[in-house]
């Protein structure tokens, strides 16, 4: 008979499997087993109750209990199963991390330029910058939220004065007052860090490939002296190239349900009583990739041969994909004890749940408009720049730069 009751136990998982799959959330809820044959006559009359209550899957106390813990679940891991808006407010940060290693503060150079450095895109829901901080809270409660975080880390741009370079060769005024550019870099992130008492941790990683040309529309104009400079008006365009993955863990509360099975047996009432409980980490993670046209007016002053000081209008033709893909794996554990017969104690088979959810196939915003400024020092070739980056629409990027302008 104990055999026969593991196989209708068995069966009646299956079936409670199939029945529970919430979207791409597949919840298996623990088994059940008290020895009918580890005791006494009463000890086997109770745990045969039991196991029969607990093999119920359909109606009685132990089918309720997996009705309230199938709805947590569901309710709390559910909700990711569309993320079109995550999707897209990665696939724009994406796109605003393919500015790292900026020329924009030093154009007009003479002969060569050599640029390194790191930048971080956001697209937040508003133009509040505390939501930054607020991104994993809000994925948790809504799952699908407007915002998104990329980074572009090292990267390398170098420059050259085309006119100068291909004038050692006679084509100096096929060039006039030309300059290209080669963008290239990438490389991993992994931090963990904590907000309001829970702990993330986060893996970005990223690729960019790009080029550029940029025309001096109006020269550099030093004044008194080299005391204060203006670089002029440079145009600029270009194609780059970025590719970014971001992987964050959102450690969810403890989902649990009360559990009480009460069985009757010689007009003694027994109670086997506990909690299951489910303590899923979900892993949100989006793999972009945008192809973005970069148009742009700049300029720059120069003050005291020290301070730099840039400006400047664009705007971002972006093509691409983005993807959202949530995974979570995570036991359910069940605890018992039977009120009054305490060395009664069951076998349980821990349950489970596990999501696999995407959205997949989102295109970044088309067009991005953009207002640019740095602030920079000159330290004689060696430059430094700290590039900010307004995107209309709440989306900013931020970035270090340092190189050698010739």
């Amino acid at each position: 008979m104990k055999k026969a009751l593991r196989y209708g136990i068995a069966l009646a998982s299956l079936v409670l499997l199939g029945s529970m799959a919430f979207a791409q959330v597949t919840i298996v809820m623990p088994t059940v087993v008290f020895d009918e044959d580890g005791g006494n006559a009463e000890e086997n009359a109770i745990a045969q109750a039991l196991n029969a209550q607990f093999a119920d899957t359909a109606s009685g106390p132990f089918a309720d209990a997996i009705t309230g813990m199938t709805s947590t679940i569901n309710g709390q891991l559910g909700k990711f199963d569309k993320q079109e808006k995550l999707a897209l407010g990665f696939g724009n940060a994406t796109a605003y991390a393919g500015q790292g290693a900026t020329m924009q503060g030093y154009q007009g150079y003479k002969l060569f330029s050599v640029m390194a450095g790191g930048i971080a895109g956001f697209q937040l829901p508003s133009m509040n910058i505390d939501e930054i901080a607020k991104i994993p809270g809000s994925m948790m409660k809504e799952s699908d939220v407007y915002a998104g975080i990329a980074g572009a880390v090292p990267v390398f741009n170098i420059g050259i004065n085309a006119e100068t370079v291909f004038g050692l060769i006679g084509l100096g005024d096929v060039f006039n007052n030309m300059y290209f550019n080669l963008k290239f870099g990438g490389g991993k992130i992994n931090e963990n860090f904590t907000f309001e008492s829970k702990k993330y941790a986060v893996d970005i990683e990223s690729f960019t490939l790009g080029m550029g040309v940029n025309y001096q529309l109006l020269p550099s104009i030093g004044l008194l002296g080299g005391f204060v400079r203006w670089r002029g008006i440079n145009l600029g365009a270009g194609l780059t190239i970025q590719n970014s993955s971001f992987v964050i863990s959102l450690p969810f509360d403890t989902m649990s349900e009360s559990v009480s099975v009460p069985v009757i047996v010689d007009s003694n009432t027994y109670t086997a009583t506990g909690t299951m409980e489910a303590v899923p980490t979900v892993r949100v993670g989006s793999t972009v990739t945008t192809f973005t046209i970069p148009l742009e007016a700049t300029t720059s002053i120069q003050t005291l041969w020290l301070f730099n000081v840039n400006f400047g209008l664009g705007a971002d033709f972006v093509f691409g994909n983005s993807d959202v893909v949530a995974e979570a794996t995570s036991p359910i554990n069940l605890g018992l004890a039977v009120d009054g017969m305490a060395s009664l104690s069951p076998t349980i088979t821990p349950g489970s749940v596990k999501l696999d959810l995407g959205t997949r196939g989102i295109s970044p915003s088309l067009t991005r408009m953009r207002i640019m400024a740095g602030l920079g020092n000159n330290f004689g070739p060696l430059k430094l720049d700290v590039p900010l980056y307004y995107y209309l629409n709440s989306g900013f990027a931020i970035g270090v730069t340092l190189g050698v302008v010739w």
